[in-house]
């Protein structure tokens, strides 16, 4: 096995967590190439997580652009992102597939919308509205970005019915994998009760440490799925529309009644959970 250092255009630390490749204007060899793996990352995140998640995505993540990118570079992804998904490019007879990537498209074509907007007020509030439900973990490798529909709420008494957001509520990803459309099945072997361990990271996206230690969660949870089989999971407290960050309480880590329910007064925190 060849290491990094080796290879012609790559330059490699000791000890560091990244190795960076650069990138030369106008190689269409490794822009065709980033293209093809963003291409693949939207479909393999819609196969693990479902189609939901990707609805939550601001758009500049979608299209996997800068969010300040230029007219013209968002146009060019775009363009290069639509003849993976665009319906009258796709020659298949799996109809799921085609549902599948039909929706993507419209993903895509909606980001697109937003962000190629030549009047640069409207594009910066249609940025600054996507941003509020900007995840801090949404783009990472190992880190799952969980999400409120991953959550199932539970009451504990008559009073929790009445109280809007009472109860508690428990990690069940499992139940909201999009098999309908992205046609996964099942094993039976694998139908029956099974346990997973996650380590769940807390976060507010206006707390200045949970930004700073995104990359260091991301590299323990490469080790802890490759080691010890236990995933990582990160919510954003206070992201949502329905429980909104307010003036007394601006990470939401006390109005998200997700975040809530941990009985902690600061972001980060994190927590063992058994699903």
């Amino acid at each position: 096995m060849h290491s990094l250092a080796q290879k012609p255009g790559f330059t490699e630390q000791e000890f560091a967590m990244w190795e960076f490749k650069p990138f030369l204007k106008g190689d269409s060899g490794n822009e065709s190439s980033a293209i093809n793996e963003h291409s693949e990352w939207l479909i393999r995140m819609t196969q693990m997580i479902g189609i939901d998640y990707l609805e939550q995505l601001p758009p500049w993540h979608l299209l996997d652009v800068k969010r300040t990118a230029s007219k013209s570079d968002v146009k060019a992804r775009f363009r290069e992102l639509s003849r993976s998904f665009h319906p009258d490019k796709l020659v298949t007879k799996n109809q799921s597939k085609k549902e599948l990537y039909e929706r993507i498209f419209v993903l895509l074509q909606n980001a697109y919308q937003g962000l190629k907007s030549a009047n640069e007020k409207e594009k910066e509030e249609f940025r600054v509205q996507a941003e509020t439900l900007s995840q801090l973990f949404a783009h990472l490798q190992y880190v799952v970005e969980l999400l409120p529909f991953h959550w199932t709420r539970l009451n504990n008494s008559e009073e929790d019915d009445e109280e809007e957001g009472g109860g508690r509520y428990i990690l069940n990803t499992a139940s909201h994998l999009n098999s309908a459309l992205t046609n996964v099945t099942v094993p039976e072997e694998e139908s029956g009760l099974s346990v997973q361990v996650w380590v769940t990271f807390m976060y507010s996206a206006r707390c200045g440490m949970s930004k700073t230690v995104v990359g260091f969660i991301d590299l323990a949870a490469r080790h802890l799925e490759q080691h010890e089989n236990i995933k990582v999971g990160a919510y954003g407290c206070g992201l949502y529309k329905d429980h909104p960050p307010k003036k007394s309480d601006p990470t939401g880590v006390l109005l998200d009644p997700i975040c809530a329910q941990f009985a902690r007064k600061e972001t980060p925190n994190v927590h063992v959970i058994v699903e």
